[in-house]
Formats: C-alpha cells, structure tokens, sequence
C-alpha cells in the first residue's frame, strides 16, 4: 500500500529514508545534501564505497545513523564522467535517455525491500527521486516502478509542502 505524506521526509516516522546517490560527493539533490549535514556517518559510509561506484549501480547501502534513523542509498546515477563510465558497461550503450537511469533505480529498489523484509522495516521514498527536477513523465515511470516493485509491501511517499 502506498501512503503520500507532505512535508519534510528528514522528520519522517519510518524506519528508512530513501536517498538516491551519484558518484559526485552525495551533492546531486538537495536531499542528499541535507543527509550529508544532518548524517555525517551516511557521507563516511558512501565515500568507502564511492572508488568502486561502478560495482555498486543498482544496489543499496542501509547505514544505520545515530539517532536510530536508517538511511538507504540508492546507487543509481552517474554524473561525473558520465559517458566514460557508462562506455565500460557495455549494456548501457543500448539503452537511450536515462533507461539505464531507471533500470538501476529499480533494481536498487529491489535490494531495499528485500533487506527491509528481511528486517520488517518501514520505508520513506522521496516524491521526484530519480527525476530532473521533478518532470512528471519521469516521475510517472518512476512511479510506475515504485509500484511494480513495492506491490506489496507498505511504503510512503513524502512530498515537501
């Protein structure tokens, strides 16, 4: 089942926030930003795994925080360097736009719910994650994956009022 909340998803009451990450210092959203300043440990845990960015696409790294709060990292962009990196896996070369974008988001998606199973936790995804500023075709495919892969399982999505 799905739940949209409004407001901040930092203040959110479910046990895992969603936080999709690049391989540019965990600074491609302002999300991302504000995790770093809040969860310095999140920043620590992502910039052991950020030399072998390119193993991680499609993968999700839960840090537990100080607070309790667990952050998942969704490694599913590339920025820095784009067209080489994506010229060294070789079956992104097919694949136009951001598919490959989309791809790794919901397979990163896929890893979450299995560890969020695995542990019976809650998750919080952030409205727009994976979209250039919020587009609604985009979000309208990210959703669509959110759904495939979430079917059954309860997540809420936060949108900022």
């Amino acid at each position: 089942m799905f739940q949209f909340k409004q407001g901040n998803i930092l203040n959110a009451t479910e046990d895992i926030i969603c936080n999709q990450v690049d391989n540019d210092i965990m600074e491609n959203t302002e999300l991302s930003k504000q995790i770093k300043l809040k969860y310095p440990e999140v920043f620590e845990g992502y910039k052991l795994l950020l030399n072998e960015f390119l193993f991680q696409l499609g993968h999700c790294q839960l840090i537990l925080c100080n607070n309790g709060k667990t952050i998942a990292n969704l490694f599913n962009k590339i920025d820095v360097n784009r067209d080489y990196m994506i010229s060294n896996i070789k079956f992104l070369k097919n694949m136009i736009g951001k598919d490959w974008e989309f791809y790794f988001l919901k397979r990163s998606l896929e890893n979450l719910l299995l560890l969020a199973k695995q542990w019976n936790l809650s998750i919080a995804i952030p409205y727009g994650i994976g979209c250039s500023d919020k587009e609604e075709l985009e979000w309208e495919v990210v959703y669509s994956i959110i759904e495939n892969v979430f079917n059954e399982y309860d997540v809420s999505i936060y949108k900022l009022d």
